[in-house]
C-alpha cells in the first residue's frame, strides 16, 4: 500500500513514493475541507518531494525571501536570504514565539507582467515541510478561525460584525500594506477569509475594533477548543488553508550540530481572487513603479493542471449564521482614526 489516511489525533496522509503523489489529492481535499489543515508524510525531506506535492494542489506563489522555486528557509539564520529587507520584521528567522497569524496579511494589490494584470493577495494555502525539528520547543500551532466565527455569531454577534466590517483594520509590513481591510473578509462564492496578525503590523480603525480584537485574542487564540498543537517530524508536510486557519509556532532552542530547526515553506496562489480591472492593463501611460513592489509575490508558472477541481478553501458558514452577517449593516469604518495596536 503506497498511501493511507489517518484520523486519530491529527488528520494525516502517508505517501511512500513519488509515483503515488497524484493519488492523494482527493484525500487532502477532504481533510482540508473538514479541518482546515492536514499533514502529509512523504518518502523523504527533499525539495523535489515538496515541489511534487505543491504541484498537486495549485500554482506556487513567490515571497520576498523565496528562491526562484518559491521556497523559503524557516530557520534561525538572520543573514540568509534577507536581500534588502529588514530581518527584524520576519519571525521565521527567529527563535521566539510566533503568535497565530495568516501568511501574507499585508498583501493587496496588482502586478503588471507582459501587459497582463495579476491580482496579488495572501496565498490560499501554506505548505511547511519539516527537515529537522528543534531540539526543544518549536511546536506548530493551528487555530480554526471558522469555528471562532461560528461561535461569535451565536453568542457575541456584535464582535463578529465589527471584525467583518470593511476598513476595520489595516496590515503593514516593510513596503506592503493591505489598507482598509477586514479581519473576516467576504470573498467570492459566499465565503469568508481570515486576514490577521496580532503584532505591530496591525492597525485598527477605532477603540471599538481594538476591544473586539482584544476579545478575539484573549478568548480564542489560546483556547484548546479552537487550537491544535503538534510537533512536525522529518518528512512531514503541514498543509494549511490560509483562508480559514491561523498558524503559529512556540519558541524553541537547540543550536547543537544536527539539531538546528529547519523547515521549508512554500505558498500556493489564491486562484479565486477577482480578476484585475481592465484599466490596470499596462500601457505606456500606467507603467508605474508601484506595481514593481508586488513582483516578489508573483505566481510561479509550472505544470499544475488548471482543469483539476479547486479545493474547498475558506470559511463556509451554515445558512443561518451566514444570514446574520448578510443582514448586518456593515458600514465601512472611516480611515481617519487608524492606530497601531500594541
Amino acid at each position: 500500500m503506497n498511501s493511507s489516511v489517518r484520523l486519530d489525533n491529527n488528520p494525516q496522509i502517508s505517501c511512500h513514493s513519488p509515483e503515488n503523489i497524484n493519488t492523494i489529492r482527493p484525500s487532502i481535499a477532504r481533510l482540508v475541507a473538514r479541518y482546515g489543515y492536514c499533514t502529509v508524510n512523504l518518502w523523504d525531506t527533499s525539495i523535489t518531494s515538496l515541489l511534487l506535492l505543491r504541484n498537486q494542489l495549485g500554482k506556487g506563489q513567490l515571497h520576498v525571501r523565496a528562491n526562484s522555486l518559491g521556497l523559503v528557509s524557516v530557520a534561525h539564520n538572520p543573514l540568509e536570504d534577507t536581500k534588502d529587507i529588514d530581518p527584524s520584521k520576519y519571525f521565521s528567522i527567529k527563535t521566539c514565539e510566533h503568535t497565530a497569524h495568516t501568511d501574507g496579511a499585508y498583501l493587496n494589490g496588482f502586478l503588471i507582467s507582459e501587459g497582463q494584470a495579476q491580482r496579488i493577495g495572501p496565498p490560499s494555502m501554506v505548505l511547511l515541510q519539516c527537515v529537522q525539528p528543534a531540539e526543544k520547543g518549536g511546536e506548530s500551532i493551528i487555530v480554526d478561525a471558522q469555528k471562532i466565527l461560528e461561535d461569535l455569531l451565536k453568542y457575541n454577534p456584535e464582535v463578529a460584525e465589527i471584525l467583518a466590517t470593511p476598513g476595520c483594520a489595516s496590515f503593514c509590513r516593510d513596503d506592503q500594506i493591505a489598507f482598509n481591510s477586514a479581519i473576516y473578509e467576504a470573498i467570492p462564492d459566499n465565503r469568508y477569509r481570515i486576514r490577521f496578525r496580532c503584532d505591530n503590523a496591525l492597525y485598527v480603525a477605532s477603540s471599538r475594533v481594538h476591544e473586539a480584537v482584544q476579545y478575539f485574542c484573549n478568548y480564542y487564540l489560546d483556547n484548546p477548543k479552537y487550537k491544535t498543537t503538534m510537533t512536525l517530524e522529518p518528512r512531514q508536510v503541514l498543509i494549511l488553508d490560509n483562508l480559514r486557519v491561523l498558524h503559529g509556532r512556540k519558541k524553541f532552542s537547540g543550536s547543537k550540530l544536527g539539531f538546528k530547526r529547519f523547515l521549508r515553506r512554500t505558498w500556493i496562489v489564491d486562484s479565486t481572487l477577482p480578476t484585475a480591472p481592465k484599466s490596470f492593463i499596462a500601457t505606456n501611460q500606467n507603467d508605474c513603479r508601484v506595481f514593481k513592489r508586488f513582483e516578489p509575490y508573483a505566481a510561479i508558472q509550472h505544470d499544475f493542471n488548471p482543469s483539476s477541481p479547486h479545493l474547498k478553501l475558506g470559511i463556509r458558514l451554515p445558512g443561518n449564521l451566514q444570514a446574520v452577517l448578510q443582514s448586518s449593516s456593515l458600514y465601512p469604518f472611516p480611515c481617519s482614526d487608524l492606530k497601531v495596536r500594541k
